[in-house]
């Protein structure tokens, strides 16, 4: 029956009869998307929940921006570290939910699907960015990132927020919503928000490879430190490739927003 719910999100679906529950309109996922259930309990009231976990898909399209902040037609996306309880509705870190012993028997067949935070703000709400992203900044006031990393992953979920009244201004689907939101984030305290959070990012942000390196100059590109941007991509080894080029040019013309990069 959990399968049913996913249907919608797929191309290639084989109909096929559940033989346990005999459910003729149950759906199976293609080979091209595999995925793996896991079994959850709450941190805060115990409850047993379930979430799946795409581990891999095919994508037909994608953008990327300088970002790093991808789009993709893929069904589900695999990075949600936060969920919410289906039953206290408080958020929790996944990877502290999880139970050691995910087996799957009968007791487990009619748990709730932990909730995911986009859902909670669906797209087609004018105020969904700004709640979104609210309720990111609400987590780090309440200590609920207690480390770096977690922090680090909090913070680019915000900066991709404040990103996206940009990103999609130009977009048929979210043009409505840029005109509203161009009120909110042309504001002092939007701007203000942005700035903080990027300093903060970039000082505890622990770049270990060419590309996160290329993403932490992107962070000083942004902030109009082109100093340390230069600094980064001039140290970096791998400079042929595409998105080094683009954020290599945007950073030598003296550009601080965000954009789309050329495959």
């Amino acid at each position: 029956m959990m399968l049913l719910l996913l249907q919608r999100y797929f191309d290639v679906i084989t109909l096929k009869q559940c033989k346990k529950c005999k459910f003729k309109d149950y759906y199976f996922i293609s080979v091209m998307t595999t995925f793996i259930t896991n079994t959850l309990i709450c941190p805060h009231c115990k409850n047993r929940m379930y979430s799946f976990e795409i581990t891999s898909y095919f994508i037909n399209k994608s953008e990327v921006f300088s970002d790093g902040k991808v789009d993709s037609d893929s069904p589900i996306p695999s990075d949600y570290k936060i969920l919410i309880c289906s039953t206290c509705n408080k958020p929790f870190w996944k990877e502290e939910a999880l139970l050691a012993d995910q087996k799957i028997d009968d007791s487990t067949t009619d748990l709730l699907e932990a909730n995911n935070i986009p859902n909670l703000f669906p797209g087609f709400e004018e105020d969904h960015l700004q709640k979104h992203t609210i309720f990111y900044t609400d987590l780090l006031d309440m200590d609920f990132a207690d480390t770096e990393e977690k922090e680090t992953y909090i913070r680019i979920k915000i900066w991709h927020l404040l990103n996206d009244r940009i990103r999609y201004q130009t977009s048929s689907v979210f043009s409505n919503l840029f005109e509203y939101h161009k009120k909110q984030t042309d504001s002092a305290k939007i701007k203000d928000l942005f700035k903080n959070n990027l300093l903060r990012l970039a000082k505890i942000y622990k770049p270990n490879t060419d590309e996160s390196q290329l993403l932490m100059a992107e962070m000083y590109r942004e902030l109009g430190d082109f100093e340390n941007a230069s600094y980064l991509l001039d140290s970096m080894d791998t400079k042929n490739n595409s998105a080094y080029q683009q954020i290599y040019e945007a950073s030598k013309r003296n550009k601080i927003k965000v954009f789309k990069l050329v495959k």
